[in-house]
């Protein structure tokens, strides 16, 4: 059955004219010939820059300690494609996989729908069929003109907007802001971090136009971080005190809010979520490929950063690291490797004064930035390099030289991310 997912995969592949081609007439040609699924889900439509995948999992973990049937679509997987259509937080069988994959394609025919378009309309199919409570629907690209943007939602969350993607986005962060803020819908009740003064601008303008309820963080609702291991989250409903959540990182704790500012706002329209479940839910958020750390010695740090934004978090993440245990930063090995489309120069330049050595790898992808181009960089950057040919060598030479009170840290792509997951997996079952 996976063989038939490969070669499903690999056809909506060679169909796809372009690998990224914003706009919604295609979906919405191929949502008709489905059926129209979409039309009659629950759908909370999550943006952003970075953390929509956290935020919709600790919006996941919520609704299933209530008792809710809820499904999820996000991007992109670690190992397995399944891993993109979740239904009560597991990934699809392949079986499934298969059935709408192969739906999908008749309905296409021959038309150039682009890659993540057939994938999207696939899963709004499979959870037409399993009548989830909610869905939960992570933008691929952007918000405005991106596929998922074909529904109506309940709800749209966007989370911090940061430089990315400039070449079809836009070059300021007002622009990206824009494009994010594409998904809003008339009243349809909102919440976001946006993360800055020029981003927020923009939002705010939005959604006085389509007269959206929208909540602001530090405006409608706020959080506080305390010394004691628990946080305070506040807005109009009032204030709940809270255990840290299950995710690691301080910027998970934006993450969880904005995750909680939208429970609220569900709330307010009368849905059934308790204080309890919310507690219960963030702290039984998993997560994998963000900041997940597996024991040693030498202990080994999985976080898929792959733009500036996320690297700078990485680098702070490490910083504590280094306060709180000791680790030096010449102790902290990279093992790095990321795609040619991206701002590579500013992750570097987050993560060169938090690590010592650096090992690149090559992504089998076409996007995958040369290794020698990678290696350049990062001596430019003072950083001693190995290069290998693969990421199984990196990690096999990287446990060999790091002492054990240091540090393995793996990150620049989730592709690469997953590539580790699936050699840990194999050495679990050798």
């Amino acid at each position: 059955m996976k063989n038939r997912v490969d070669f499903l995969l690999s056809r909506m592949e060679q169909l796809s004219k372009e690998t990224i081609f914003l706009g919604l007439d295609r979906i919405e040609r191929l949502l008709v010939g489905l059926g129209s699924p979409q039309a009659h889900l629950k759908i909370i439509h999550v943006a952003g820059t970075n953390g929509k995948g956290s935020c919709i999992a600790f919006l996941e973990a919520i609704f299933l300690a209530q008792g809710y049937r809820v499904a999820s679509y996000v991007s992109p997987h670690l190992q397995y494609f399944n891993e993109r259509i979740r239904l009560q937080g597991r990934g699809i069988s392949d079986a499934q996989l298969v059935a709408y994959l192969e739906r999908v394609l008749r309905v296409n025919s021959e038309q150039c729908a682009t890659f993540f378009e057939l994938t999207t309309a696939a899963a709004l199919a499979c959870f037409a069929d399993w009548q989830p409570d909610w869905v939960l629907l992570e933008t691929g690209l952007g918000g405005r003109l991106d596929a998922t943007n074909a529904v109506s939602p309940k709800l749209c969350l966007i989370n911090n907007i940061d430089l990315d993607h400039q070449e079809l986005l836009g070059t300021t962060l007002a622009q990206i802001a824009m494009e994010k803020g594409g998904i809003l819908k008339s009243g349809v009740p909102a919440a976001a971090d946006p993360g800055s003064r020029e981003a927020e601008g923009v939002l705010m303008a939005q959604a006085q136009r389509l007269k959206v309820p929208l909540w602001l963080k530090g405006q409608e609702y706020d959080y506080i971080i305390q010394s004691d291991g628990l946080w305070r989250y506040r807005d109009a409903l009032g204030e709940l005190t809270l255990k840290a959540p299950s995710l690691a990182g301080t910027h998970q704790f934006g993450n969880a809010a904005l995750a909680v500012a939208g429970i609220r706002l569900l709330q307010r329209q009368g849905v059934l979520l308790s204080e309890l479940a919310i507690q219960t839910g963030l702290t039984n958020t998993f997560w994998p490929g963000r900041l997940h750390c597996f024991l040693g010695p030498p202990c080994l740090l999985l976080d898929g950063a792959h733009n500036p934004a996320a690297a700078r978090r990485l680098a702070q993440f490490l910083r504590e690291m280094i306060l709180t245990n000791g680790v030096r930063p010449e102790e902290i090995f990279l093992i790095f490797s990321a795609f040619r489309d991206k701002d590579i120069v500013g992750m570097i330049h987050h993560l060169a004064p938090v690590v010592g050595s650096v090992w690149v790898v090559p992504l089998p992808q076409p996007r995958g930035s040369p290794t020698f181009e990678l290696a350049r960089l990062w001596e430019a950057m003072g950083r001693p390099v190995v290069v290998c040919s693969h990421v199984e060598q990196a990690l096999h030479q990287t446990r060999a030289r790091c002492p054990k009170m240091g540090c393995i840290v793996v990150t620049g792509s989730l592709h690469l991310v997953g590539d580790v997951y699936s050699l840990l997996h194999k050495e679990k079952i050798d």
